[in-house]
């Protein structure tokens, strides 16, 4: 057969099935095509997204001072702002918060997450995840699982979950990866690998 090496000659008393067998697994060997090595994300913080929401809160402050209630209301719709600053920060521009995603791996069995806390497993990409050429939000889906202690592999129930954590979720802008990172990962998104998504 052009193309495929030879299997060689068989030794004497093998039958027609064990050479059969080894046709099949020179075949296999060289129409396999190469594997994809993992592609590991660790965004960078992104200045683009903390200005976004600098703006988009510091709008919020403008307009419950701009209010017309009394002092203790606004204080307590301040507060309710900045608690939103704070828990949008520490979990997508600077990952200190337990269900920040510090880094995320895709290989040939699909996602991995590391999160703020160093737990580490296992995650399926969720169908909400939108893929554009200048924005990429990742959202995933963890079901009832979660690392026990940051070591792979040590189960217990997963925090974000109905009435619990937040699900986690990577928010990719220009300057939270490298291009050719970036555009690998946009590529096999389209593709269909690690789960469907959405485009933009």
């Amino acid at each position: 057969m052009p193309g495929f090496p030879h299997p060689g000659p068989l030794p004497e008393g093998e039958g027609d099935k064990e050479h059969l067998r080894r046709i099949f697994t020179v075949t296999v060997q060289v129409a396999s095509p190469p594997r994809r090595p993992p592609l590991v994300l660790r965004p960078r913080p992104s200045r683009l997204l903390m200005a976004f929401l600098a703006l988009s809160h510091g709008g919020a402050f403008a307009l419950v001072l701009g209010l017309p209630i009394d002092w203790g209301g606004r204080a307590a719709l301040l507060v309710g702002v900045a608690l939103s600053l704070a828990w949008d920060a520490l979990t997508h521009v600077w990952p200190r918060a337990p269900w920040a995603i510090r880094d995320a791996v895709l290989g040939e069995q699909g996602w991995e997450l590391t999160l703020g806390r160093g737990r580490r497993g296992p995650v399926a990409l969720a169908p909400s995840t939108f893929v554009g050429t200048w924005l990429i939000v990742l959202n995933f889906r963890s079901g009832s699982q979660r690392p026990d202690s940051g070591q792979s592999g040590s189960w217990r129930a997963w925090p974000w979950r109905p009435g619990g954590w937040p699900s986690p979720s990577l928010v990719v802008l220009p300057d939270s990866l490298d291009e050719p990172t970036r555009r690998r990962l946009r590529v096999r998104l389209r593709l269909g690998e690690g789960g469907a998504a959405s485009e933009g």
